[in-house]
């Protein structure tokens, strides 16, 4: 059975974010999802108002009941991993067991900038974030774990209670990055994410399943999942028209007809008929996790007639 999700900006503001969640609680959806920024993402915005992710998920879960909360993706060097271990394991038993843990490299220098984090190369972040997840999976296994590594280090830790889910809540790895990234979600993911078009997706795919085998890994026990942002309409004159919108407004420097097939190869766009389409071309490369973004050609605003359209048409059609 695929899982289908939704992702929300944490610049939607509470009420919105609360009726949403709770809508697609009824509705049966697996999970919600947060990024985790501190003073961009969204378009490019740099200074929208924007909730801390961890206190989101936090203050989200405690009304939810049954809908699982995760972080798509939380920046490894925002929080120290032993610390973050803790945080997780006591999320996930509030919860009782309901976390999604999603994790990356960080890759917003001006948020690091902002907030006084050194930002260093990409290869030290990705091993950073590697002995974090290994420092995590101690804390959450081990009675009193210790570690020393070239970033991070723990000395006869404690993690009580630890979580309910075991081993430890599931892990996502969110990034795309062919020599390093995914010989790390070989290593120590249980889930993979990608975006992006078909081609990618099946590519990224291949070079994960190449890393599983280097390192002694069944590439079958890494859950597929995509994160598509999908725009949706029933009218297909308002369609058009808001294509029209958001290539004015994207800046690319190519010609509308060029843009438009490189645009629509990397997101969902079109008819209810268009999206099952696709996520049924996903599913059959493996995809059994499906993260949507529902995209208003307005910044920060969820795509309502698109989230109805989802809902009635497309939600029971690829369970």
């Amino acid at each position: 059975m695929k899982k289908v999700c939704v992702s929300l900006s944490a610049a939607f503001g509470w009420e919105t974010i609360k009726r949403l969640a709770f809508r697609m609680e009824r509705l049966g959806y697996h999970s919600v999802w947060f990024g985790d920024h501190l003073t961009s993402g969204g378009r490019g915005q740099a200074h929208a108002s924007r909730f801390e992710c961890w206190t989101l998920m936090s203050a989200l879960m405690s009304l939810l009941n049954n809908l699982r909360v995760g972080s798509m993706v939380l920046s490894n060097s925002f929080r120290n991993p032993a610390l973050l271990a803790k945080m997780a394991a006591s999320l996930d038993v509030i919860s009782g067991g309901r976390l999604e843990l999603g994790i990356g490299a960080g890759w917003s220098e001006r948020e690091y900038e902002a907030y006084g984090y050194e930002y260093p190369r990409p290869v030290v972040r990705l091993r950073q974030m590697e002995e974090g997840i290994r420092i995590m999976k101690l804390m959450w296994t081990e009675e009193k774990p210790s570690f020393k590594g070239k970033y991070y280090w723990i000395k006869d830790s404690t993690c009580e209670p630890k979580p309910v889910q075991k081993p430890y809540p599931p892990i996502t790895i969110g990034g795309s990055g062919e020599k390093l990234t995914l010989e790390i979600v070989a290593r120590e993911a249980d889930r993979c994410n990608f975006f992006g078009s078909l081609e990618e997706f099946k590519h990224l795919l291949e070079v994960l399943r190449m890393h599983c085998e280097a390192v002694g890994r069944n590439y079958t026990e890494i859950e597929k999942s995509m994160m598509a942002s999908i725009y949706l309409y029933k009218d297909e004159r308002k369609m058009e028209e808001n294509l029209r919108k958001i290539y004015n407004s994207s800046e690319a420097g190519l010609g509308f007809d060029e843009w438009v097939d490189s645009f629509k190869s990397k997101v969902i766009f079109g008819t209810v008929e268009d999206c099952i389409e696709r996520l049924r071309a996903y599913g059959d490369l493996g995809v059994t996790c499906y993260i949507m973004r529902f995209e208003d050609s307005r910044p920060f605003l969820p795509q309502q007639e698109g989230f109805e359209l989802f809902n009635e048409y497309i939600l029971e059609e690829i369970q």
